[in-house]
């Protein structure tokens, strides 16, 4: 659906496009796989032999390797 927003200074409005609720969804659903993927791809790293450094990079790793894939 599009939807017109006009500016009080010109004429010309400027068109935006309004997603449904079923395709932010699916923009949603996308991002978490695109997250899923990079998770994966960390705990290969971390196989490898990558060392963790400072208590924040301890943190995320925590939270990747709790990932349900």
């Amino acid at each position: 659906m599009w939807s017109q927003h006009t500016n009080d200074q010109s004429n010309a409005g400027t068109w935006t496009l309004c997603l449904s609720r079923n395709q932010r969804i699916f923009n949603m659903a996308g991002f978490e796989q695109q997250v899923k993927e990079r998770a994966k791809e960390l705990k290969s790293f971390f196989k490898k032999g990558v060392k963790i450094v400072g208590d924040s990079c301890k943190k995320g790793w925590n939270r990747v390797k709790h990932i349900k894939g």
